[in-house]
């Protein structure tokens, strides 16, 4: 995207802006993956869930920007490998601090 006029590259509050969205979108998934409890009582389940989570969006997202602002296909291609591999860690934490409750309530 072109800034006629420039700007700033890197600075606190673009960081501050994407720590937050992350923490939110982050946030998001540790609450489906509460939603989803009992389904999700493997550890392998809760990774795949949250990581498909990333892969849902990035083809709801970047692959539109492909077809109809045609983005170059490494970019594209960038995000996917990006966004899956984020999300997929992110699941591994979620999952591993998220175990769903047994049958006795504990």
């Amino acid at each position: 995207m072109i800034q006629p006029g420039g700007q700033e590259m890197m600075t606190p509050r673009l960081f501050g802006a994407e720590l937050l969205a992350n923490l939110l979108s982050g946030l998001i998934a540790a609450l489906l993956v509460s939603m989803a409890g009992a389904g999700l009582a493997s550890l392998v389940a809760r990774v795949m869930f949250v990581t498909l989570l990333g892969l849902f969006a990035t083809l709801a997202i970047e692959v539109s920007y492909w077809i109809w602002y045609s983005f170059p296909t490494s970019y594209t291609l960038a995000q996917l490998l990006d966004q899956v591999s984020s999300w997929f860690f992110g699941g591994l934490a979620l999952g591993v601090m998220l175990k769903p409750k047994g049958r006795s309530g504990r």
